[in-house]
Parts: C-alpha cells; structure tokens; sequence
C-alpha cells in the first residue's frame, strides 16, 4: 500500500514539474506577444540600479516556478479551491516578474524614461521577494 502512495505523489510531482513548465511558458509568450502592441522605443537608460533589477526579476522568477510546482502538486492531489487560487496569483504574479525585468523590456524595445525608476523600482522588487519568500517558507511547513 505504502508503494502505492509513493507512486502516486512521484506521478503528482513529474506532472506537477510540467505544468510549472509550461506555466513559465506560456506567461513569458503572453508577454512577449503584449509587448508586440507596444510601439518601439528607444535603449534603456542603464543606471546604477541596472543590475540589481536584473537580479531581483530573475530571483523572483525563480521563487514564483517552485511555488507554483508545489503548490501545483497539492492542488493534484487534493483538489482545494485555496490551492486552484494560489496557482491563479502565482501565475498572474509571474507576469510581474517577466516584465519588471529590464533585459526582457530591453529585449522587446521597450522605451523607458531615464533612470529606469532608479531605488524604487528596485525596492519594490525587494519586497516582491521577501513576500516570495515567507510565502515559501509557508509553503514547507
């Protein structure tokens, strides 16, 4: 019996790892295809927050795929409308993260105003990450 349930969550987690794929995806495409009805722009203005912002969005982004693969794997085997609605924000959430990376708005020619929005957009990624983060850290217990 014990054999069984072991084989189940393996099952729930391989699919779990997929979704979570495909949600990454499928948010970076919406992006992408958004950023389409934006007119081009011109370069960025680099600023001394550059960097940091780069890194905050890509930690986020990291922090957004394991939780939603894990709570994608609970809402797989319980089937709880509190998990279905973690998922829902998780995934509007990583919208957040794929655009507040100043690579991505580079990339898609995307003008911003000089200096990019300088400490506070930076700060306000932070926060995006701590909150990522308890919830995480939640999300083990």
């Amino acid at each position: 019996m014990k054999k069984g349930k072991t084989r189940k969550r393996a099952d729930f987690a391989s699919k779990a790892i997929l979704g979570t794929i495909a949600m990454m995806l499928i948010s970076l495409l919406m992006v992408y295809f958004s950023a389409m009805l934006i007119p081009r722009g011109m370069m960025m203005h680099e600023d001394e927050w550059f960097t940091a912002r780069i890194f905050a969005s890509f930690a986020n982004l990291l922090l957004i795929a394991y939780l939603f693969y894990v709570y994608l794997k609970d809402y797989m085997e319980l089937r709880s409308k509190f998990t279905l609605g973690l998922l829902a924000f998780l995934f509007a959430f990583s919208f957040h993260a794929f655009i507040s990376n100043p690579l991505v708005l580079f990339n898609l020619g995307i003008r911003f105003g000089a200096g990019g929005g300088g400490p506070f957009a930076f700060a306000s990624m932070m926060f995006t990450g701590f909150a990522l983060l308890v919830l995480a850290w939640i999300s083990e217990q």
